[in-house]
């Protein structure tokens, strides 16, 4: 079982008899196993939490839940998966390209991750951030290895002024999506599979923007609003 495979999947309520809502992600637990799934709400697009404990069975084209009673509404914006689309680099700097999907064994735990360069084990991970860290070499790291040591300031004296060379500052340009904040769709915003992210007329959000940046649709969102 793969984690793109569980993306769109429908949430089936046995009790209501009806689709309640579909996955567009899931969190994970220290780096280990699928803690639950964030899914939306089909009506009116709202994230929900459907938490692993509570499935009633996880089929191949659907999740089946007793009652929508076991959906939980979302308290904060979960829709940034830690690991998918992110840049992986060893201790040795090599580039080991991104992370394309995630393979899980039948208790949910994940075995390994797939990169467009082969793949690699969770428990080679060292950090999880803007980019991904393993350590694929015989040493062994820990994250904390690497912690900043405490520095001491000093305080300048009023004889001593401190000044700073503006010219020995280099500029940086930082490029952002997040200037769609706030704009409307005026088109829905569909993913590979046919599946509506977000509805025409919705005012892009954070949760929105995230949701493209996860299914490589940021190009599709930057020409879908006005």
């Amino acid at each position: 079982m793969n984690y793109k495979n569980l993306i769109g999947q429908k949430i089936i309520s046995i009790y209501d008899g009806k689709i309640d809502s579909y996955v567009i992600d899931a969190v994970f637990k220290d780096n280990r196993k699928l803690s639950k799934f964030i899914i939306a709400d089909i009506e009116n697009e709202t994230q929900k939490i459907l938490e692993i404990k509570n499935i009633f069975h996880l089929g191949l084209d659907g999740i089946l839940i007793s009652n929508v009673n076991k959906l939980i509404i979302a308290e904060y914006d979960y829709s940034k998966n830690l690991y998918m689309n992110k840049e992986i680099f060893d201790v040795n700097g090599n580039n080991l390209g991104k992370v394309v999907d995630i393979q899980l064994s039948q208790k949910l735990e994940i075995e390994k991750f797939i990169t467009t360069k082969g793949f690699f084990e969770p428990h080679q991970i060292i950090n999880v951030n803007y980019i991904i860290i393993i350590n694929n070499s015989q040493t062994k790291y820990k994250k904390w290895r690497f912690a900043p040591k405490k520095s001491v300031i000093t305080q300048a004296t009023a004889t001593q002024p401190v000044t700073i060379n503006a010219t020995q500052i280099p500029l940086r340009v930082i490029s952002s999506h997040n200037s769609l904040i706030g704009k409307k769709l005026f088109k829905d915003l569909i993913n590979s599979k046919k599946i509506i992210l977000a509805k025409k007329n919705t005012v892009v959000s954070a949760s929105i923007l995230n949701l493209a940046k996860q299914h490589n649709l940021l190009n599709e969102l930057v020409h879908s609003v006005h």
